[in-house]
């Protein structure tokens, strides 16, 4: 076999094997449903008084997050970048 064929066999079974894989099981470490952060300390004005229901007023459309609500940096109607959002610890069910 020549090395041509040989590179693109090589790469089609990677390829193949690679996407036969199962992905790891994603891990929710909060879901943000509620009215307010809950454990989450919030610092700052960047998020709000609690979770955004969805895209703000003046935001370009976004998605991609599950659920009703998302943190969002935009809630003053600028990014901030001087604000936190932090949770000190929580327990991810034994899973490392």
């Amino acid at each position: 076999m020549n090395k041509p064929v040989l590179l693109v066999l090589t790469a089609w079974l990677s390829f193949g094997l690679a996407a036969a894989a199962p992905a790891a099981e994603d891990i929710l470490i909060a879901d943000f449903e509620g009215k307010d952060y809950g454990a989450w300390k919030v610092e700052g004005e960047a998020f709000g008084p609690g979770p955004a229901r969805g895209t703000l007023k003046g935001q370009m459309h976004g998605d991609g997050f599950l659920g009703k609500a998302l943190v969002n940096s935009y809630f003053t109607g600028v990014w901030c970048t001087t604000a936190s959002c932090r949770r000190s610890a929580w327990a991810t069910a034994g899973r490392r």
